[in-house]
């Protein structure tokens, strides 16, 4: 098992700014689940407020879409899959691909099958998926996870800061893989690959470690308490100066602020 944590050695920008990297692989699609700008987080809501959560969550998926969109040059090979209006409305505008969700399923790993079809039926030769809750992803990050894209039944995973769950997935986009996101998920992943036969690899990379699911974890995040990076970033961004964030539904990181 190896582990890709650097960026590979050939990654530059191009005169777009682009990753040269992402540049040479353009048959990686991008699969990026969301229940809602409304649903989403529910575990924030005694925090934050019904229509805070709601500006987290459109911070979230805005800043998802920025970043593949410098990482790849467009959003032409990203799909968001969602059963909310609002959600794939926004996605569309961005100009990624988007594919309903029946709101009556509303499941993860469903979404995610749907999101895998509809890029393989459109040529996709691998799959990245990506949850749309990690608030320090980077282009950086995101080379570094591919860059053994070009590997056949080969499987990279980045697990999160706790080590149980996938934070993110790069697979082959017709593999046919049972996908298991959700408690344990970063376990039983490995153990579908390794049944198979394929290699892996894990990204450690802290961009993919830390994802906003619980009050804690937006007090963690806002207040720079998940090590150096995150720390550096809150001191020179703000936040709120410390304990559980504030019940209110006005709440929003000073200076970092949501779209």
């Amino acid at each position: 098992m190896a582990t890709v944590n650097d960026e590979p050695q050939n990654t530059v920008q191009d005169e777009s700014g682009r990753s040269r990297f992402a540049v040479m692989t353009p048959e990686i699609w991008t699969i990026v689940p969301m229940r809602g700008i409304e649903s989403g987080k529910s575990r924030l809501a005694a925090a934050i407020g019904a229509a805070g959560r709601a500006r987290v969550n459109r911070w979230l998926l805005v800043r998802t879409l920025k970043v593949i969109k410098r990482w790849r040059g467009n959003l032409k090979h990203c799909v968001i899959v969602s059963s909310c209006d609002q959600t794939l409305e926004l996605a569309k505008r961005a100009g990624s691909a988007v594919v309903r969700e029946a709101k009556e399923i509303n499941d993860l790993n469903r979404a995610v099958v749907l999101g895998v079809s509809y890029a393989a039926a459109n040529g996709a030769g691998k799959v990245l998926i990506l949850p749309c809750d990690l608030p320090d992803l980077t282009v950086g990050a995101l080379d570094a996870l591919t860059r053994e894209a070009g590997r056949q039944q080969h499987m990279v995973l980045a697990p999160d800061l706790a080590g149980t769950g996938t934070n993110a997935l790069l697979i082959d986009a017709c593999s046919k893989v049972e996908f298991s996101f959700g408690e344990r998920s970063y376990a039983r992943h490995r153990e579908w690959a390794a049944a198979r036969g394929w290699t892996i690899s894990v990204c450690t990379r802290p961009e993919f470690g830390f994802d906003l699911d619980t009050p804690h974890d937006l007090a963690a995040w806002s207040t720079g308490r998940r090590g150096a990076l995150w720390s550096a970033r809150m001191r020179s961004a703000g936040g709120w100066k410390g304990g559980k964030p504030r019940s209110s539904e006005n709440w929003i990181p000073r200076r970092r602020r949501l779209p």
